[in-house]
């Protein structure tokens, strides 16, 4: 029987005071004039299904019109006469199409072909499909789960009989839903791969807040491992009561007698909870779109984590202040209109452009024309241009297609002056969008705007002396504005040698510095021609930076105008003569645009010696806490990153900081990445840091699904520079996923480059690898670059050859470094230990990882490998090298043998740890190698004076390495002496990596 409805409509009453600051203002209002105030009354399952298909229609956009729409059934095929009501919605182009098919959602009880109308002729509009909308039998009437297998019969019937009954292509199919129909569209693409006697092909799996997890294991949503089950528990639309009611509704489908009852539970299995599916390897591409106020946000996201360990392809994306139903209110919404979009635009690409293909989908006109189309329906070109925009025929152009375009119009283009800089120098047209166009905003580009033209006064001209001031002051307006533009390639293939700035080069400046010292003054072309000398300096010369400056002679106004225009400084020139007696690092020679904005003019009446300005290191900076940022990064945390003990050139400047200066989502990683190195010290910044992930990360996104041979580089160092901020975060599991990306984007390089690597990608090949082993020990399994045997020998060949820019990753020699990959893959294998041949097998790796551990040295050249030069920062890395070593020799007993404290070589380990860290001066640059010598030593000793030993040095390692996981490796390491006190004289074994696991799974000890 349906359970009864107690205290009625819940959900539908005022919001909540818990739900305050968690939703979008525009869906509070919204909410407030059309349900808040609904009268409380018993839920009632009939009325409810008569009215469930308008119950968000207040906030219901108008859908487009398609080809046509009519309704069909499909047999269930279980052998009776049952048979399916579906819905389908044909394009107006000619078939055979691709076909979307759509499961309403509707707590299995509710919902029918009218619930998700509005969604399905969108997706038949804009992404040129069939759309067939399947309703599935309902609960109490049909036991659970007949609504999946009934979807199921749905999906086998059009897969075998699709293409002669509804014209679609039966090797084409994408599935879709939201909420329950989300569930179903999940189910389906296991039991689509699971088919006999073949799997039946899916394109895309595209689904909106779905429902995961079994409810009736919880008595409160307090018990749910899930916290959105907390924060949301009392959410508009669905809240917990509404839950537990529609879950009631769910089960009480099943025999009422408590044996069949259980026994038909169990025939249900992991359709109850898709989380406890058997396999999550060789699904289908999966979209997934989840809502921050939805108490099924977490689990939702969780299967989503499932799928990408299985090695399935994932998009995620949470909208935010927007409950569970959010889809149905586009006409407010910009969530629920975005979700509609990228939904469409995601079913689109899977159709018509297949992965491994070159091609995309385009419309009519960039067809006809050979241009790139965005996929959108209108596009984003003919929109521009005023044009009609429609599907190009998958088949052909019908007849009459001549006639077609005889009629369509000329495309409205406008010759333009006002265009941002970037254009004009690619010579492209602009669209004059600001503060950014498009085609900087889509190619990650800085968009730099002329100055605007103020009209001149033409009734009274000026006077002669005037008129060449005013000259010469334009002229420098115009040449300082074209500098603003970004002048070095952001792929920093090559650093500039190291010059003097404190000097001229005769030959160069000649003419201005003879000028100067004769005292005459310097004419307006002499002035033109010193400030784009700097743009003459190709990259083999020696100075990074060309100064065009002199001692001139001319009249106050001219300089003021120029000062005004050009730099907009409220300084004296005197204010701008810096020291420059000592070279500056060749990384700003590498990234600071050449005379970026310098001035070229000053007057000799308020200088009498040559003045230079320095320009900034990222002009494009304006908030103070973005400065202040790269500046943090640029002398402070690429110090610390780089392990190498001197250094004249750091490889997180050199090539990283360049990157930043030619394109945004770098810059907006590294300003993050310089953030969380504060947030301890500045929590202020680390908010602000905050800010520029959020940034990041979505501009990363909507890179990814566009990365071509321009952009590989771009979204690999981006997705390694937010790896490095969530590792070093100590709490987020977030580097996961983007580790995930790394490979991807490898193997994409490594198709583009071969295997012939060189500079910065060579430098990110390295970054990559070295993260991918830190996190292993975290993860107790193989690293996630490089598990095909193929594909770990191409990387290796690629990275082979040792260099300098090994030891600032690494620190330590990199072939020792990566035992740790041999001693977690072991970890992996503990479970295999299940019988005498099985332990003689483990024991057997066991000690083949050990004779590599004790041969190293002799095998990649020997110990002097660690030390280059024979000096006190070198004795370092011998120190921290040897340190490590006898770490992963622990490691290594630890997994063998487990983590009791008596076995006397776990004491000899300790001590020859402790000893090489005590050898070591603070502020070393070796000294974040020590992190996880001293985690394994923390983990396992017993005295009171090792303990003093690490928790100083940790302390130390806070002040000087500062990054949040630092302050997690000591927080973990006193946990288990605490654990350890609390248990002496019992027997119990505290095992540091168990607590690791289930209290701190962030935090990753490398």
């Amino acid at each position: 029987m349906p359970p009864t409805a107690g205290s009625g409509h819940e959900a539908l009453q005022p919001i909540h005071p818990s739900m305050a600051g968690k939703l979008d203002p525009v869906f509070e209002k919204l909410y407030n004039d059309n349900v808040a105030n609904t009268p409380l009354k018993p839920i009632d399952l009939a009325l409810l299904r008569s009215q469930y298909s308008v119950l968000y229609s207040y906030g219901t956009g108008p859908a487009p019109d398609v080809g046509r729409v009519y309704d069909d059934q499909i047999p269930v095929g279980d052998g009776s006469d049952a048979k399916l009501d579906v819905r389908v919605y044909e394009p107006a182009s000619e078939g055979p199409w691709p076909v979307h098919i759509d499961y309403h959602g509707g707590g299995w009880g509710l919902g029918d072909l009218d619930t998700e109308a509005h969604i399905c002729k969108h997706i038949c509009k804009k992404a040129n499909v069939v759309v067939i909308d399947v309703a599935y039998r309902l609960v109490p009437e049909f036991a659970f789960p007949t609504g999946i297998t009934d979807s199921f019969a749905a999906l086998r019937y059009i897969h075998a009989h699709g293409a002669a009954r509804f014209k679609v292509k039966p090797d084409s199919i994408s599935l879709g839903g939201v909420s329950a129909g989300a569930c179903i569209a999940l189910a389906l693409a296991h039991l689509a791969r699971d088919c006999t006697p073949a799997p039946i092909p899916l394109r895309l799996v595209a689904v909106g807040t779905p429902v995961i997890d079994d409810l009736s294991q919880y008595a409160s949503a307090a018990e749910s491992p899930f916290p959105s089950m907390q924060e949301n528990e009392m959410a508009p639309t669905l809240n917990w009561g509404r839950l537990t009611w529609f879950d009631k509704l769910k089960w009480s489908s099943l025999p009422s007698d408590p044996e069949e009852h259980e026994a038909a539970r169990e025939k249900v299995g992991w359709f109850a909870n898709l989380l406890q599916a058997a396999s999550f390897a060789g699904l289908a591409k999966t979209v997934m779109y989840t809502a921050g106020a939805d108490p099924l946000r977490d689990e939702g996201e969780r299967y989503a984590q499932l799928l990408i360990q299985g090695g399935v392809e994932v998009t995620v994306k949470r909208f935010p202040g927007v409950p569970h139903p959010f889809m149905h209110m586009d006409k407010d919404l910009w969530q629920a209109s975005e979700f509609i979009e990228k939904t469409v635009r995601e079913i689109r690409l899977a159709h018509w452009a297949p992965m491994g293909s070159d091609s995309r989908p385009v419309c009519h006109r960039c067809a006809q024309i050979k241009q790139a189309c965005d996929g959108n329906l209108p596009c984003a070109r003919c929109v521009r241009l005023s044009l009609p925009c429609r599907p190009r025929n998958s088949t052909g152009e019908p007849a009459g297609a001549d006639s077609q375009n005889a009629d369509t119009p000329k495309a409205r283009i406008r010759r333009v002056q006002t265009g941002c800089l970037m254009c004009k120098r690619r010579k492209k047209k602009c669209d004059e969008t600001k503060p950014r166009c498009g085609d900087c905003r889509r190619l990650c580009l800085d968009c730099a705007w002329p100055p605007e033209r103020h009209s001149r006064n033409k009734a009274a001209p000026a006077a002669a002396a005037d008129a060449d001031a005013k000259d010469v002051a334009g002229e420098e307006y115009s040449d300082a504005a074209v500098m603003e533009m970004a002048i070095r390639s952001p792929s920093p293939a090559s650093t500039p040698v190291s010059g003097r700035h404190g000097s001229h080069d005769s030959s160069s400046h000649g003419s201005s510095h003879s000028s100067s010292r004769s005292g005459h003054p310097i004419q307006p072309s002499h002035v033109r021609h010193a400030s784009h000398m700097g743009h003459g300096h190709g990259p083999g010369q020696t100075s990074g930076m060309i100064m065009a400056t002199t001692a001139m002679t001319m009249p106050t106004t001219t300089v003021a105008a120029a000062m005004a225009s050009a730099l907009s400084l409220g300084m004296s020139p005197d204010e701008l003569s810096w020291d420059m007696t000592t070279s500056s690092p060749s990384w700003i020679e590498a990234i600071t645009p050449i005379s970026n904005g310098s001035p070229t003019s000053f007057d000799s009446t308020s200088m009498t010696s040559l003045s230079i300005y320095v320009p900034q290191l990222l002009p494009q900076l304006n908030a103070p806490q973005d400065r202040a940022l790269i500046n943090h990064y640029s002398t402070i945390v690429a110090s610390i990153l780089s392990r190498r003990p001197s250094s004249t050139t750091n490889p997180y400047n050199c090539y990283l900081l360049p990157m930043a200066q030619g394109n945004d989502l770098v810059l907006h990683c590294i300003l993050a990445l310089s953030a969380n190195h504060w947030r301890k010290l500045q929590p202020s910044m680390g908010n602000h840091g905050l800010l520029h992930k959020s940034k990041a990360t979505q501009a990363l996104a909507r890179l990814l699904p566009h990365v071509d041979k321009t952009s590989a580089d771009i979204a690999l160092v981006s997705s390694l520079l937010l790896c490095m901020t969530e590792l070093f975060d100590g709490t987020s599991e977030g580097w996961k996923l983007h580790l995930k990306g790394a490979k991807r984007l490898l193997i994409t390089l490594r198709k583009q480059q071969g295997e012939m690597m060189t500079g910065h990608y060579k430098f990110l090949l390295r970054l990559a690898k070295f993260l991918d082993s830190a996190a292993t020990t975290s993860t107790c399994r193989p690293p996630l670059i490089g598990e095909e045997e193929a594909e770990a020998a191409a990387l290796d060949r690629m990275s082979a050859n040792p260099d300098e820019e090994d030891s600032a990753i690494y620190g330590i020699p990199k072939e020792l470094f990566h035992l740790i990959d041999r001693v977690n893959t072991l970890a992996e294998l503990r479970s295999t230990r299940i019988d005498q041949a099985s332990e003689v097998a483990f024991r057997d790796h066991a000690k083949e990882i050990e004779d590599r551990i004790d041969h190293w040295s002799y095998e990649y050249g020997g110990i002097s490998r660690a030390v280059w030069t024979p000096s006190t920062s070198n004795d370092d890395v011998l120190h921290a090298t040897m340190a490590f070593e006898y770490a992963i020799r622990l490691r290594l007993h630890q997994i063998v043998e487990g983590y009791e404290l008596t076995d006397p070589k776990v004491g000899q380990y300790v001590d020859g740890i402790l000893d090489c860290v005590q050898k070591i001066r603070y502020g070393s640059p070796l000294e974040s190698c020590l992190l996880f010598p001293l985690v394994m030593a923390g983990g396992s000793c017993w005295k009171l004076e090792h303990r003093v030993i690490i928790q100083d040095r940790l302390l130390i390692m806070e002040r000087t390495c500062g990054f949040g996981y630092i302050y997690n490796a000591r927080d973990l390491v006193e946990r288990v002496w605490s654990r350890r006190d609390q248990a002496e004289g019992t027997g119990a074994i505290v095992n540091w990596a168990r607590i690791r696991y289930y209290e701190m799974n962030g935090l990753v000890v490398f």
